[in-house]
């Protein structure tokens, strides 16, 4: 609640430097607030991690994003250590993975 209120304040004083920027650049401008919002970066890690359990982001996508955003900059991960990371993510909810070992004639 207070980020939002922190967001909309920052926008009033925000639209009119885009708007005289854009007017004396003739070339669109947009300026990103979100280092300003989001300091620690916990609201992006957050939708990354929720976007990762739900399947819809790989381990190497989220880890990407990651590095992209400057969210745990020294980070560094193997593809061994990606790998790793799908073979658990391929596992159905009730299913092991002796499972599929165990039902084989």
């Amino acid at each position: 609640m207070i980020r939002s209120l922190y967001q909309n304040a920052l926008t009033m004083y925000i639209r009119p430097i885009e708007s005289e920027l854009s007017y004396k650049l003739g070339a669109p401008v947009k300026l990103d607030v979100t280092s300003a919002i989001d300091v620690d970066h916990q609201n992006e890690l957050n939708n990354i991690v929720s976007l990762s359990k739900a399947n819809l982001l790989s381990p190497r996508q989220a880890f990407g994003l990651m590095l992209a955003n400057d969210i745990m900059p020294g980070l560094t991960v193997e593809d061994s250590d990606i790998n790793l990371l799908n073979k658990k993510n391929t596992t159905k909810g009730g299913e092991n993975a002796n499972d599929n070992q165990n039902n084989q004639p």
